[in-house]
């Protein structure tokens, strides 16, 4: 897919340095937390002790986003911290496929892969949960084995093994697992993928998340990737999930 041919940053690169500083955010920040917190903490309490609720971002193009978007993460971002939370969003990267975000006043890390396979994500998915140690991670993956050609239990059983393998990197890590969401290239086999995802959140612990009901192609620019009103519709789903593990 072509990417736009310019960006409009709504920040010069010095204040969003700093802006990304103090929010937590720019890539640096995924060593382990030192502040003797533990994850139960932070997750029951989303980041107000203990430390910043580390919030890992996983999956494909639609976790991502690409240059002049901004990807579900800004809206979830603000959400969270508007309800009164802290977060520090992990992972391998920062920004979105090509560059900056469309928006700068957000944590940018993220671990999503443009194009991946949810068998690829697997096969990073343990050494970036144990170098990023984050408390929640967020999973929508699977669309691309369907558009590769995988059946939907094959795709399933990646998005188990996925699942696997950030526990295995994190074992004491809340894990929340998308339905995903429609796409204009195979609806069928997204309903048929997300028909087996309960079953394979419900043998491991995870809780899932339907990110695919109500959630419609016009939520779309090109039939797959979210527009802002998809962006919003994700986050939001997302933000009520993770505000859920309060106690």
């Amino acid at each position: 897919m072509p990417l736009p041919a310019s960006l409009r940053p709504l920040m010069t690169a010095p204040l969003l340095a700093m802006t990304l500083a103090a929010c937590g955010g720019g890539g640096n920040d995924d060593d382990a937390p030192t502040d003797g917190g533990s994850t139960a903490q932070r997750v029951s309490s989303c980041g107000t002790a203990g430390g910043a609720l580390r919030i890992m971002p996983l999956g494909d193009s639609i976790t991502e986003g690409e240059v002049g978007h901004n990807s579900y993460r800004r809206d979830l971002y603000m959400s969270l911290n508007g309800a009164g939370c802290q977060v520090n969003f992990v992972g391998s990267h920062a920004g979105v496929n090509g560059g900056s975000a469309a928006n700068g006043d957000f944590d940018q890390d993220n671990e999503g892969h443009w194009g991946w396979r949810a068998d690829q994500l697997a096969s990073g998915a343990a050494g970036w949960a144990a170098s990023a140690a984050p408390d929640v991670v967020l999973i929508h993956a699977g669309t691309n084995d369907l558009f590769q050609g995988k059946s939907a239990a094959a795709a399933a059983a990646d998005v188990g093994a996925l699942i696997d393998n950030v526990r295995a990197g994190k074992p004491d890590v809340r894990i929340l697992l998308a339905k995903i969401i429609p796409n204009a290239v195979d609806p069928g086999a997204v309903a048929a993928l997300n028909a087996q995802l309960d079953g394979i959140a419900a043998s491991r612990g995870v809780g899932v998340v339907d990110q695919y009901s109500g959630f419609s192609t016009a939520d779309t620019y090109d039939g797959t990737h979210p527009n802002p009103s998809g962006e919003a519709k994700l986050a939001a789903r997302w933000a009520q999930a993770v505000l859920g593990l309060r106690s």
